[in-house]
């Protein structure tokens, strides 16, 4: 995982941040994908479902969402820290608006596993202050049809917050938002791949 100073971005977009770098902050995701929903329709030719899903980023605790890093610009063991192991919560994101869409519970499935690579935030900078923050999220994405690869691919989710979205937010609600939207649009992408795949005769 490439580190980025959240509590740095955070100071100055907020003026100040409680707590030290290793304090362990609760911040529940409670996510539900709230992307656009493309129905499968009556005539789809495989259904889809979620396999495993490992979190391949370097951090201490797997529900760690960010962790902080001190003045020095060091990765400490603090964070922010989701209810729940992130993996688990991209899953069941993902199985969701599968669940939405109809893919789910049809004959002749394709399993459908994936693996967190990174996530990460960055800031671009005006004279005085922070114009917008964005985050990355990167899953790779392995499909597969009774034991044979059917489709292999990495996705991006991508996401921007301008000025107006981030002034007077707390520094919890401001990594769940950061860390939702980017979720979203990762499963979007996903959702994208699946509508290919779950339609190839």
């Amino acid at each position: 995982m490439t580190t980025r100073s959240l509590t740095l971005l955070l100071l100055v977009l907020t003026a100040s941040l409680s707590g030290c770098a290793f304090t362990i902050h609760e911040s529940p995701v409670n996510y539900s994908y709230s992307g656009e929903v493309v129905a499968a329709g009556a005539d789809i030719a495989r259904g889809v479902t979620v396999g495993n899903v490992e979190d391949n980023r370097t951090v201490d605790r797997p529900d760690i969402i960010s962790h902080l890093v001190n003045g020095y610009g060091q990765t400490t063991s603090g964070g922010y820290v989701a209810e729940a192991p992130i993996a688990e919560i991209v899953k069941n994101g993902v199985q969701e608006a599968l669940d939405a869409a109809g893919y789910s519970g049809q004959a002749d499935e394709l399993t459908m596993d994936l693996t967190i690579e990174d996530y990460e935030y960055d800031a671009v900078s005006g004279f005085w202050s922070v114009k917008n923050i964005t985050a990355e999220m990167t899953v790779a994405l392995r499909m597969e049809s009774r034991g044979t690869l059917v489709a292999q691919n990495t996705v991006v989710g991508k996401i921007k917050l301008e000025t107006e979205e981030l002034k007077g937010k707390p520094d919890k609600e401001l990594v769940v938002l950061l860390f939702s939207r980017a979720l979203d649009d990762t499963v979007a992408k996903i959702m994208e791949i699946v509508e290919i795949e779950a339609n190839r005769n």
